[in-house]
């Protein structure tokens, strides 16, 4: 097309105009309009592709500086080359029309309509010219990052430790938590077993597609001797299988294995028959027929043991693991998938009138809590810096973008006031997506430089608040903040109470500290929990609303960076906590280990930090990786509530990384070195 645009543009400025016939002209046109077209798709195309492969290197390798100007730099290109784009196909499109205009009235090309002409196949060169440069950056961006990715793949992913008998005792567990299964009658238990039923659903469709991922993996690895990344096609596939299933299809593709495909048949059982399962018992209870909900429940889930069983069984057998990082297989089965629905997946449809009259006149309500570490640290001399700059501003809105409107009630730490106006830039935007209230840690001078960074939001009216700084002073820079302990009694409804605590105590700083800094953190510990127990001292009788403890303690919950198991200190706590009643830590009981929130790795070894833009560079050395600093704790009320009672729903690690594929040129991989945890909990009115 080019060429003969030039050919053309030459006879034009020879004034040979009139040799060149109407319908050529109008051709050359559309050919013009279709290649820039062309162009264009191709520029975005490659640029998709750099941001991609710049994605993948920067989780291995980091994020680069100048890879990010230099994405943000091409992503300027794409957008005026986009602009451009349009001018020039208007110009097309003018020209075309004047042309044939012209063909209807006279055979000669007029001086206007040929300088019209020229200057518009000059811009479609020009334009071509400019997209070809484009290429050309782009390409000479990506080709040594593909080769490093290349590179990566090469290496067979090593096969992990799938500690099939502490999975398959977790599920027992799990099955095993409600007996016996008629008693049912109570709406608590009807909760339980409605829960119990979306584990089932969650963990089936999690092991199917385990089974196929394995199968597929290992074909591929034969194939071509490397092990592709595959995670992301098969999930569309696992989706469309999903939707073969909604629609009454076969559930897996054809595979050759007898073996695989009557566990796969299993599976799918596994799936059809509990989304069944749930949708009758919904019904029957709803319509209060309480035993016959309860019939057969026991064999649907000795059923379900049966083929978790011979689903764990089988992975293992296959000499392969997934490259998913750090996930062990516990966590893909039980943490991968969203909180339950009330028709798993929809595959139902929206569920009978019955059953949706059910849980609108139970007063069934959810509340979103979001407790995080932020790190937004105040202004401080370079020394105390974990890196040389950790993007307060840019990480904070993002957050507030993102992921604010989404929260009820966030119990954050790290959200200094001291210094700047980050606090309550914060709180002023929470009030514009309508979470109105807020408690705030204090500045406590002069025995204190800072305030003590903890910050209470919420969406519904705070009744009640009281803020204490620590006795115990802290060590080392916790020293200088005015660390304590917030409380807030949240009014969800008229006479529905949850009492909502948030706290951060006292960091290891270095090896020769720990002993000391454990004694102050414990000492810390004791006063939260003495100071939560003075906000219903004047109360009369037993406690009927429940408690949420929720911070960072500083507290490794895991034993070691490969032992997700619960360490002495974590025992520690509990014991402490238990004064305040029986302290449920919410995300262990709703995973059953201990997730990292600080310091993950995408390896088990502990090699290959997730974040390594914020987190200290002494925290991604392997001995001081994958720790669980992070909590949520629930204390139920010791009795009943007048207006209903709440019931955690679920409970999960939010990591807030960074989509940089979206994200171009972003700065961070996430917004803070800690993870979030984020719970749902349902009130149910008498």
């Amino acid at each position: 097309v080019s060429e003969s645009t030039e050919d053309v543009i030459r006879r034009l400025e020879l004034g040979l105009g009139d040799a060149i016939a109407w319908a050529q002209m109008c051709r050359l046109l559309d050919d013009n309009f279709l290649a820039n077209e062309t162009a264009v798709t191709v520029a975005q195309e490659h640029f998709q592709n750099a941001v991609a492969v710049d994605a993948g290197v920067s989780r291995s390798h980091g994020i680069c500086r100048t890879r990010n100007e230099q994405l943000r730099r091409f992503q300027h290109h794409v957008e005026a080359i986009t602009s451009d784009s349009a001018e020039v196909a208007t110009q097309n499109l003018l020209r075309k029309h004047e042309v044939q205009l012209s063909a209807t009235v006279s055979q000669k090309c007029s001086s206007q309509l040929r300088d019209d002409l020229l200057r518009t196949f000059r811009d479609n060169l020009r334009f071509r010219t400019l997209c070809s440069s484009f290429l050309e950056l782009v390409t000479e961006f990506t080709e040594p990052l593909q080769k490093v990715l290349q590179e990566q793949e090469k290496v067979p992913a090593q096969r992990g430790n799938l500690d099939s008998a502490g999975i398959l005792a977790r599920l027992d567990a799990m099955l095993e938590r409600l007996t016996p299964w008629q008693e049912v009658g109570s709406m608590q238990a009807f909760r339980e077993v409605e829960q119990l039923l979306d584990d089932c659903y969650r963990i089936s469709t999690n092991l199917a597609e385990l089974v196929q991922g394995r199968v597929w993996e290992t074909q591929q690895y034969r194939e071509r001797s490397t092990l592709p990344v595959y995670w992301t096609n098969w999930r569309q596939q696992f989706s469309q299988s999903l939707e073969r299933l909604a629609n009454g299809q076969p559930f897996f593709p054809a595979q050759s294995s007898q073996e695989v495909m009557s566990l796969q048949n299993c599976l799918q059982e596994s799936v059809e028959a509990t989304v069944r399962r749930k949708l009758f018992f919904q019904e029957t209870f709803a319509e209060g027929r309480e035993n016959e909900a309860a019939h057969g429940l026991a064999c649907h889930f000795e059923d379900c043991r049966q083929n978790f069983r011979a689903g764990v069984e089988f992975l293992e057998s296959y000499e392969f693991a997934p490259d998913r990082g750090s996930q062990s297989l516990v966590e893909m089965l039980l943490g991968k998938s969203d909180e339950p629905l009330d028709v798993p997946a929809g595959l139902a449809g929206d569920g009978s009138p019955t059953v949706r009259r059910l849980h609108e006149d139970s007063g069934h309500r959810e509340i979103k809590l979001l407790s995080y570490n932020l790190f937004i640290r105040p202004p401080a001399p370079m020394m105390t810096h974990n890196r040389v700059n950790d993007h307060k501003d840019s990480r904070l809105s993002r957050f507030i973008r993102d992921h604010l409107p989404r929260y009820d009630v966030l119990c954050l730490q790290e959200c200094f006031g001291a210094y700047s106006f980050r606090r309550d830039r914060l709180i002023e935007a929470a009030k514009a997506v309508g979470i109105k209230y807020s408690v705030k840690s204090v500045l406590n001078r002069p025995y204190h430089l800072v305030d003590g960074g903890c910050l209470l939001l919420s969406r519904f009216p705070i009744v009640a608040h009281d803020v204490k700084v620590f006795d115990v002073a802290g060590l080392a820079s916790d020293g200088v903040a005015a660390k304590g302990v917030l409380v807030a009694r949240i009014e969800y409804r008229p006479g529905a109470f949850l009492d909502v605590v948030t706290t951060h105590l006292q960091a290891t700083y270095a090896n020769y500290m720990v002993a000391e800094c454990l004694q102050v953190r414990l000492s810390q510990l004791r006063e939260v929990v003495e100071f939560t127990r003075k906000q219903w001292a004047d109360h009369d009788g037993a406690r009927n609303w429940p408690v949420v403890v929720a911070g960072d303690f500083n507290c490794n919950a895991r034993r070691a960076y490969n032992d997700s198991s619960s360490s002495d200190e974590y025992n520690l706590v509990t014991s402490v906590l238990r004064v305040l009643g029986n302290p449920r830590d919410l995300v262990f009981e709703f995973s059953g280990f201990h997730p990292p929130t600080y310091s993950d790795t995408y390896d088990e070894a502990g090699l290959l930090p997730k974040e390594q833009v914020l987190t200290a560079p002494e925290d991604c050395e392997v001995l001081q990786t994958r720790q669980r600093l992070d909590f949520v704790f629930w204390f139920d009320p010791e009795v009943p509530g007048p207006a209903g009672v709440f019931q955690p729903k679920y409970a999960r690690v939010n990591e807030f990384e960074v989509d940089r594929r979206v994200d171009v040129g972003a700065p961070v991989t996430h917004l803070s070195d800690h993870f979030g945890i984020e719970c749902g909990f349902v009130f149910e009115s008498v």
